[in-house]
């Protein structure tokens, strides 16, 4: 079962000690209600306001319980065009805007005055107060409100002293004065026509601006060298910024496209290729990638690859190391040549009829005669053979060294494709 009750809020219980202090009386001048979002909720004395408040107004009456002097009784009267909506939460603020006690109410619904019930429902708050003999509450019945010029307007539905504050803080702004209730150093009715007299209200002279004469000669050639000079000059710098900026002949004319239009033409994330130092305004260098060359691509581009940093290929110099070693020839000691082996020849003759002959020397000798010449038949079969070494090499006497051509160069590469705006 619910627990209904209302408490001193510690700004309600801060507001009687300054009253009790001061004498001055806790004047309260209205209530708020609300629905509580919906659910019951416990008064906390730290609230300043309540959970949802949906309709305020004037504190219809205040009066003092006869059987408890410590307690007070403040009604008010809902008008039945009030929203719909239940009460579950009530609140009494003061004419300062402070919630001075705020309770938790029995639900009672407020109808629709659509839905044909017209009536006023009149909800009533009963609260207690710390010392009734030195706290005066009384009820704002001249119906006064406090206007707080330091309230910055919120909405335009509020309690009639908060609306008072907001108009109050506007016309402090306009004024430019530090209270609403200063009165102006002009009105805005003459601040318009001193702006629209153009017939030099001041008396200024063009020396004292800078110009030389009534009419001034722009030249958009001018290019800027400083922020000080003559107006005529001032200007001519402005539109040669404005024809810089336009890539027009003349600062005149209009733009192609403006730079709000430009802003949107790469979407975040867009990469491309510039060939600059640093990165362009509004673009940041991507690092990840570095020493590569760029691969043009059919296909989906984004894709790497490659082994071997751009500027640092494989090096062409290189060593091979021999071990020591002997080489043994197989064929050893000498070798007759077979007639096979030999190469083809013939040999010459001569031949006759022999008779031998005595000399007186007792001496004998053989005489031929009728000698011929011929040659013999050819022999040999120019076969191959071998010429045997006899012995053995020894290890070489250093390593041999030489250059030769890698097998692949495999530069690093970032794949890029060639497009076209549309």
């Amino acid at each position: 079962m619910e627990n209904f009750f209302t408490i001193l809020t510690n700004a309600g219980l801060a507001a009687e000690a300054e009253a009790a202090a001061t004498g001055i009386p806790v004047i309260l001048s209205q209530m708020a209600l609300g629905d509580s979002g919906g659910a019951y909720h416990d008064p906390d004395p730290e609230q300043t306001e309540l959970v949802n408040e949906v309709w305020r107004g004037t504190i219809y009456a205040l009066y003092q319980d006869e059987g408890n002097p410590y307690q007070y009784i403040a009604d008010i009267i809902i008008p039945a065009d009030a929203p719909h909506f239940f009460v579950r939460e009530a609140g009494l603020y003061t004419d300062q805007g402070i919630l001075y006690a705020v309770a938790k109410h029995p639900v009672v619904e407020k109808p629709q005055l659509s839905a044909g019930v017209n009536f006023n429902l009149l909800v009533r708050m009963v609260f207690a107060v710390s010392n009734a003999h030195t706290v005066q509450i009384i009820v704002n019945t001249e119906q006064n409100t406090t206007i707080n010029d330091a309230l910055v307007p919120a909405g335009d539905t509020g309690s009639t002293s908060v609306l008072f504050s907001w108009l109050a803080h506007m016309i402090k702004l306009i004024i430019g004065k530090s209270s609403w209730r200063s009165s102006p150093s002009t009105t805005l009715e003459a601040a318009a026509q001193h702006i629209a007299d153009k017939e030099n209200p001041h008396a200024v002279s063009y020396e004292q601006v800078g110009a030389a004469a009534k009419n001034a000669q722009i030249n958009d050639v001018l290019a800027p060298t400083a922020d000080l000079g003559q107006v005529v000059v001032l200007l001519s710098h402005l539109a040669y910024m404005i024809r810089a900026i336009t890539g027009k002949n003349s600062w005149r004319i209009n733009p192609a496209a403006t730079i709000e239009n430009m802003a949107g033409i790469f979407a975040s994330g867009t990469k491309m290729v510039f060939y600059q130092q640093a990165a362009p305004v509004g673009w940041t260098q991507v690092t990840e990638h570095n020493d590569k060359a760029l691969r043009v691509v059919s296909g989906s581009g984004g894709g790497t690859g490659g082994t071997h940093d751009f500027s640092n290929p494989p090096s062409l110099v290189h060593s091979h190391n021999l071990s020591s070693h002997t080489h043994t020839d197989p064929q050893t000691g000498s070798h007759q040549l077979t007639i096979a082996e030999m190469p083809s020849h013939r040999h010459s003759e001569i031949y006759g009829t022999a008779r031998p002959t005595y000399t007186s020397s007792d001496n004998w000798y053989t005489h031929f005669d009728a000698q011929t010449s011929g040659f013999t038949g050819y022999e040999g079969g120019s076969g191959a053979h071998i010429h045997p070494s006899g012995g053995q090499t020894g290890p070489p006497s250093s390593n041999v060294s030489g250059e030769t051509t890698p097998t692949a160069f495999r530069p690093k590469y970032v794949d890029v494709i060639i497009c076209i705006k549309n």
